[in-house]
């Protein structure tokens, strides 16, 4: 075999090798090609979903909004058919009430910027104190969150020297749930009609607890 018959042969395989590496490299940058087109669209994919769970969760939040506000709303209207009675109701068990409040916001006794808790209605004398929370639908945890205000109001200079009560008016409760709170030791108040009110009896053995 001549010099020039051996160049050829190198020729004609490097000749061969660059055409199959140029295939090789056309499948490969067709396969990038490919994978681009699906990552772009799996991207507009996602971003399709991510958008409709940032209107879903637009949604919800309005729904919530809306939701605490009429909850807020029936518990207003539940404070604002129940306090009319409470006092004369109230007065009838001897505590002669002089002052009614809402929304009556408990302060520390060192820093009054410092909010401690809330009470809806307040009924108050020289000697007696009752705190009184209206619930669209009464809870247990209302309950024993209610006890806690009474510990706390037990403590403030405000309430010193007076006997702490504790009351629950509501649109709906289950029966052990008021069960619940008369063993607590709190009044409950429940509405015969619409504009009338009435603070239960104790189950026997039980009574007003006072802090």
């Amino acid at each position: 075999m001549t010099v020039e018959e051996l160049r050829q042969i190198f020729v004609e395989r490097d000749a061969k090798y660059a055409r199959e590496q140029a295939e090789r490299d056309a499948k490969t940058d067709a396969r990038f090609a490919k994978t681009d087109v699906q990552i772009r669209s799996l991207g507009e994919r996602m971003d399709a979903t991510n958008r409709r769970l940032d209107e879903n969760n637009r949604k919800l939040d309005d729904n919530t909004f809306e939701m605490k506000r009429l909850t807020r709303k029936v518990g207003k209207l539940v404070e604002s058919i129940v306090a009319p009675g409470i006092v004369e109701k109230f007065n009838e068990k001897g505590f002669h009430f002089d002052s009614v409040s809402a929304e009556v916001v408990l302060s520390d006794d060192y820093n009054i910027d410092l909010n401690l808790a809330e009470i809806d209605t307040l009924l108050e004398n020289g000697k007696f104190v009752i705190a009184v929370e209206s619930k669209t639908e009464l809870h247990k945890k209302d309950i024993d969150k209610h006890v806690l205000r009474m510990e706390l109001m037990r403590t403030l200079s405000r309430f010193k020297g007076k006997n702490i009560y504790g009351a629950f008016s509501f649109a709906v409760a289950k029966e052990s749930h008021i069960d619940y709170a008369l063993r607590q030791g709190f009044y409950v108040l429940k509405q015969p009609d619409i504009v009338g009110t009435e603070i239960m009896e104790f189950p026997e053995g039980c009574k007003a607890k006072a802090w």
